[in-house]
């Protein structure tokens, strides 16, 4: 799993490093998680992302974000996120692709009111 505190409506561009991490973060972004082929299918996934909610939780933040691609929405429905329109969320969903969509999940206080 790649991830990183960050500021929440603002994925990172594409294939561009990043220059430092938020003083003040927002979100906690998902970037990649990469499941080995021979566990795909066996749940492993849940426990990862579980434990990345725990440590979002750890820091005081109020959720988890990332931009699904390659037609993956469902599978991050599954664990709780939802699609999110913000303004001018397209024009910053450009370089990941036509079916990026940017999702978060809430934590703490506000995903136990839901």
């Amino acid at each position: 799993m790649i991830s990183h505190p960050w500021e929440f409506g603002q994925p990172p561009a594409l294939n561009a490093m990043l220059e430092g991490l938020p003083v003040t973060p927002t979100t906690y972004y998902l970037h990649d998680l990469a499941i080995a082929p021979a566990a795909r299918g066996t749940g492993s996934a849940g426990p990862a992302v579980e434990r990345l909610a725990r440590l979002a939780e750890d820091m005081g933040l109020a959720n988890l974000s990332l931009v699904a691609v390659n037609a993956s929405r469902r599978f991050w429905e599954k664990f709780g996120f939802e699609p999110m329109d913000l303004p001018g969320m397209a024009t910053k969903l450009a370089s990941y692709g036509g079916d990026a969509v940017f999702m978060a999940r809430a934590l703490g206080k506000q995903a136990r009111a839901r």
